[in-house]
Formats: C-alpha cells, sequence, structure tokens
C-alpha cells in the first residue's frame, strides 16, 4: 500500500505534466524556466491576488454597512466581556 502513495506523489497533474513537456521540448533553459515562471506565476499569484481584492472589497461593504450597528455591537460586546469576567470571578479558573 505505501508503494501505491509513494507512485502517486511521483505523477504530476495534468497541467503540470503539459508544461514540463513544453519546457522540454523547447530545449533551451531560459526559455523553459520563463515558461515555468509564467505558469507559477498564474497558478499561484495571480488568483491570490485576485482572492486579496475580493476579500478586501467585502471588508469594506460589510464595515459601510454594519456602521449603523457599530455603538450597539460594541455595547454588546462589552456587556459580554464583563459577564465573563464576573462569571470567572465568582467561579473561579476552572482547572
Amino acid at each position: 500500500m505505501s508503494m501505491l502513495g509513494f507512485s502517486l506523489a511521483l505523477n504530476p497533474c495534468i497541467p503540470l505534466l503539459g508544461l514540463l513537456a513544453a519546457a522540454a521540448q523547447s530545449a533551451d533553459p531560459v526559455w523553459g524556466g520563463a515558461i515555468s515562471l509564467s505558469f507559477g506565476l498564474g497558478a499561484i499569484v495571480i488568483p491570490s491576488l485576485l482572492v486579496r481584492y475580493g476579500v478586501a472589497l467585502l471588508g469594506k461593504e460589510l464595515r459601510n454597512q454594519l456602521v449603523q450597528w457599530q455603538a450597539g455591537l460594541t455595547r454588546t460586546g462589552a456587556l459580554m466581556l464583563v459577564l465573563v469576567a464576573v462569571n470567572t470571578a465568582w467561579r473561579g479558573i476552572p482547572g
């Protein structure tokens, strides 16, 4: 069973296999490196930038919509913190 897992680790995914074939076919180390770099940028860097931008937009929109609730949420959080402190002081720290 362990040989099956070992052999699967040596089997690249289809897009990576295509990249390796294109880099090997070029027969130029610099061009093969450029192909590999472009694949890495397209697979990792660009999607992470898009996700980061989307999360930033979502956070900005959420902040704009929750501004009317900010005072109430702050007071509720403060009240919960006081209740936890009173409970801890009353019962002590468990353990």
